[in-house]
């Protein structure tokens, strides 16, 4: 693994008139693991301007305007600018468009296990899975990836055509299909195909890995928007500037159907639902499904998926930041757990009561439990929302005593950690300004549990999110006491594939805990001595 201190991956994208697809993209590929976006907007006339804002407000994205030129180059210039502004932080880029979606089958749909697989590589292909209309005249309610679900036959020659996700210190001037890369780089599939310079296609397709679904055409009524907005590739007296009929027959292939995107619509709207947007770009109700799917078994990388289902009626609403709430409540309901008012859960690390909460949900349905965390007065705003919940203001460590606390401008990052913080502080943006230094108590969780819930109380569920400091707290539970049914634990790991070697895990199955799904920041772990 590389020793680099930079963020791994980042994507740079420039849009249009792009308002009803940004959110549904942005959030679907920082859900994959991508840790920032750059979207430039190049003149956009509809709500995208709006929709930006909003998206960076919220941390989502990051955006810059950015005007046309006459020559055709507009595209080129601002990739050029986004490399310049992220290779300082990233190690990799993306360059692909608003309808295009990344999908990584064979990593779990997780960019960050893929590239840690592929840290010898340099510059990697990705080929199109071209997706057509699938019989739609006009837009209608939903996601696109829930809309569109037939596409061309993988050998298409369509599909042959290739975007890039390169080191940035291996490219000189980025492009849409061909980039100048440094001396000594090789351009290549990820099964070792290598790509000639200037070409921007392969000779097969491989979609089994790494694939990129391109929804270039949508419906006939999207197309036409779409044309009419013009080509930022092409000058403005250029004959192609406006896309012919003939680019449409081409790639409105529907020839299989493809539903392998569809799995993550539950997840991609439960974190829509909370964010504040445009009311015009707020997608429509998700219809519930009959039953709730299979859980995988994360035995593996590449077993490991993100999937999560609204699976009962009532329809019910997530303020996890991943859904992690509905797929605990699916692993609990399968373990004879009922959602009837009784349970119980833990929360460490808890900082909000609302949003982003893998506890709320709960509470709602008349569970209670035991709030903890050590932000100087997290309680008032708990105890607002959740009256009925036990709030203790203190750390969780192995022993008793004191610690440095760092709290930073978005209580999301605050941390125990000081080299975290410095790291944090560097950074600066995005709430990550450090605000306050002070001591603060510290217990072990057993003797705080002890004090309030009691230790004879049956747990059904924790939820801990502390920053690094997961073998602390954990350590400080007595296990032949208190065995909780199920963990979620919010780990920082890079890649699926170093959280599943982590320690956590060893020490969770020494305990009798068995990892059985994740998501794209939190492993759940099942009780299974019963």
């Amino acid at each position: 693994m590389s020793s680099d201190s930079r963020q791994l991956a980042a994507i740079c994208a420039i849009a249009r008139n792009e308002g009803p697809y940004l959110a549904e993209w942005a959030v679907y590929h920082r859900m994959i693991g991508f840790d920032d976006i750059l979207v430039y907007n190049n003149e956009s006339t509809d709500e995208t301007a709006d929709v930006l804002k909003a998206l960076q407000d919220q941390n989502v994205v990051r955006t810059l305007d950015w005007a046309s030129t006459p020559d055709g180059r507009t595209q080129k210039r601002a990739y050029a600018d986004g490399l310049s502004r992220l290779r300082p932080e990233f190690q990799w880029v993306a360059f692909i468009d608003l309808d295009e979606f990344l999908y990584v089958p064979g990593f779990g749909n997780d960019i960050q296990s893929f590239l840690a697989a592929h840290d010898d590589r340099d510059a990697i292909a990705v080929n199109w899975k071209l997706f057509g209309t699938s019989g739609r005249q006009t837009r209608t309610d939903g996601l696109v990836t829930e809309r569109f679900t037939q596409r061309a036959d993988t050998q298409h020659s369509g599909n042959r055509a290739v975007k890039t996700l390169a080191r940035t210190d291996a490219l000189i001037t980025p492009n849409l299909h061909n980039h100048d890369f440094a001396q000594g780089v090789v351009y290549a599939t990820v099964t070792g195909e290598v790509i000639p310079p200037a070409t921007g296609k392969s000779e097969t397709v491989s979609h089994d890995i790494i694939c990129l679904h391109h929804y270039f055409t949508k419906s006939r009524e999207e197309w036409d928007l779409k044309v009419a907005r013009g080509r930022a590739t092409k000058p403005d007296n250029h004959p192609e500037k406006l896309r012919r009929e003939e680019h449409f027959r081409m790639h409105n292939r529907n020839d299989e159907v493809d539903v392998s995107l569809v799995q993550y619509a539950p997840a991609i709207k439960a974190r829509l639902a909370e964010l504040v947007l445009p009311a015009a770009v707020t997608p429509a109700p998700l219809p519930l499904a009959a039953a709730p799917a299979p859980l995988p078994a994360a035995t593996s990388a590449a077993a490991v998926v993100v999937p999560s289902r609204r699976s009962a009626p009532g329809g019910k609403t997530s303020y996890s930041q991943f859904a992690e709430d509905l797929i605990a409540e699916t692993i609990l309901l399968r373990q004879g757990v009922t959602m009837e008012p009784g349970g119980t859960y833990l929360d460490v690390g808890a900082c909000w009561p609302v949003k982003y909460s893998n506890t709320f949900f709960y509470y709602e349905r008349g569970w209670r439990g035991l709030c903890i965390d050590p932000q100087p007065g997290f309680e008032v705003e708990f105890l607002d929302k959740r009256p009925e919940d036990i709030c203790v203001n203190v750390g969780i460590a192995d022993a008793p005593g004191e610690m440095d606390y760092f709290a930073f401008e978005n209580p999301v990052f605050n941390t125990f950690d000081r080299v975290r913080a410095t790291k944090l502080n560097a950074i600066g943006k995005g709430g990550r300004t450090l605000l306050s230094e002070t001591r603060v108590p510290v217990r072990p969780l057993q003797a705080v549990i002890a004090e309030t819930i009691g230790v004879d109380r049956r747990i059904d569920l924790v939820s801990l999110d502390v920053e690094g400091f997961e073998q602390s707290v954990l350590s400080s539970l007595d296990w032949e006491v208190t065995r909780p049914l199920l963990f979620i634990i919010e780990l920082k790991s890079k890649a699926v594939t170093q959280s599943m070697a982590s320690d956590t895990v060893r020490f969770m199955r020494d305990k009798g805990y068995e990892a059985v799904t994740v998501t794209n920041q939190n492993l759940f772990f099942l009780n299974g001595r019963k």
